[in-house]
C-alpha cells in the first residue's frame, strides 16, 4: 500500500497501551493509528507524536451519558495537547457516534473543532 502512496488507515479496538512501542517499527508518516477510546491516547501521543497520524478518540460514554461540558472538557484536553506539540491529530469518535447519543454532545463535539481551534 505504502508503495502506491496509499495511507492505510489502522484501526484498533480494545486496549493496545502496552503495544504502542511496536508502531515506531513502521514508516514513519506513512500510516494513521485510529483508536477506539480503550488505548490511551495521550500515551500513544506521548509515544508516536511525530511518528504517525492519530485519529480518535471521544468515547461513545462522553457521547451518552456524560454531559455537554464533560464531553467539551476532553475534547479541549485532545485537541490542545496536540495542537501545542505539533503532532497530528484526526479528531473523530472512538469508533463511531453511538445511536442513542445526545444531541447536546453532538453539537459539543463539532462546536469543539472551532473553540479550540484546527490545526495541521
Amino acid at each position: 500500500m505504502i508503495e502506491n502512496d496509499i495511507v492505510p488507515v489502522l484501526h484498533y479496538d480494545s486496549d493496545w497501551t502496552k503495544n504502542l512501542p511496536y508502531f515506531l517499527e513502521l514508516p514513519k508518516g506513512k500510516f494513521v493509528l485510529d483508536l477506539d477510546s480503550s488505548t490511551d491516547i495521550f500515551k500513544a501521543h506521548d509515544i508516536l507524536k511525530d511518528h504517525c497520524a492519530i485519529m480518535g478518540d471521544v468515547s461513545a460514554a462522553l457521547f451518552t451519558v456524560a454531559s455537554a461540558s464533560e464531553l467539551d472538557e476532553y475534547a479541549k484536553k485532545l485537541i490542545t495537547t496536540f495542537r501545542k506539540s505539533g503532532a497530528s491529530l484526526i479528531y473523530s469518535s472512538g469508533c463511531n457516534v453511538p445511536i442513542n447519543a445526545k444531541h447536546e454532545n453532538v453539537k459539543a463535539f463539532f462546536d469543539a473543532v472551532d473553540k479550540y481551534g484546527r490545526f495541521g
